[in-house]
């Protein structure tokens, strides 16, 4: 799985000189879950601004490449920038992350890459669109084939994740993967959909107070809530 992390943005709008600070900034304290269109614009300028200077940001994301994500730190909402696969504290190289950019839904609870940022690192990743290879069996030509999947009306939206921060390899994230999307499966006939969050889905997702399995496992759902934008792009 990969994203497309490009807003969009109002044409005429100049952040010509956007620092990252300006965009965590602008970043909503107050509810994630309806995009604060300054901070979407903001955040839209900013990466084509990283993306010209030789940042490692791309329109798609892949694993241990950069990815953002917003985390509740300190009571606030935080805005932070880390490698697409979860690292660890333990782990002993950055390749590691390349087994941890997905975490399922179904053992997020048992497996030790996952159990302790499920229960205390949660976070949500913003993107306008993600892209999901076909098992090839389900096809007319019996070939794989690569779907762009966003929201209907191509506006951004968030999905649940969890955050780490390793002593040598620094921030990272990962993406939490539930059963397929039933659209996600008729028209692109993927196996397995990232997580898609609401308004108030966001709020519960990043809410700190909720630390025990038995209060997060309740939040674990497939996206049901509006129809999806399926194409077809390779």
């Amino acid at each position: 799985m990969c994203f497309s992390t490009q807003p969009h943005v109002d044409p005429d709008t100049d952040f010509s000189k956007l620092t990252t600070a300006d965009v965590k900034r602008l970043n909503p304290h107050r509810k994630v879950g309806a995009p604060n269109p300054a901070f979407i614009a903001a955040y839209s300028a900013w990466l084509r601004k990283q993306r010209s200077s030789g940042e490692q940001l791309k329109p798609q994301v892949f694993p241990l490449e950069l990815m953002p994500f917003i985390r509740i730190l300190n009571g606030k909402e935080d805005f932070q920038i880390g490698k697409y696969g979860l690292l660890p504290t333990w782990c002993k190289e950055e390749k590691f992350g390349r087994n941890t950019y997905n975490s399922r839904s179904e053992t997020i609870f048992e497996k030790p890459s996952f159990k302790k940022a499920i229960l205390h690192q949660r976070c949500v990743l913003p993107t306008i669109s993600f892209f999901e290879w076909s098992d090839g069996q389900h096809e007319p030509d019996g070939k794989k084939h690569l779907y762009n999947i966003s929201m209907e009306d191509e506006g951004p939206f968030y999905i649940a994740g969890l955050w780490e921060h390793h002593p040598k390899f620094g921030l990272s994230c990962s993406i939490v993967t539930t059963e397929p999307i039933k659209q996600v499966w008729d028209e692109a006939h993927h196996n397995r959909s990232p997580m898609i969050l609401d308004s108030e889905q966001v709020e519960s997702w990043l809410d700190p107070a909720k630390v025990d399995a038995a209060q997060i496992q309740p939040l674990f759902k497939v996206w049901n809530a509006g129809k999806l934008k399926i194409e077809r792009v390779k």
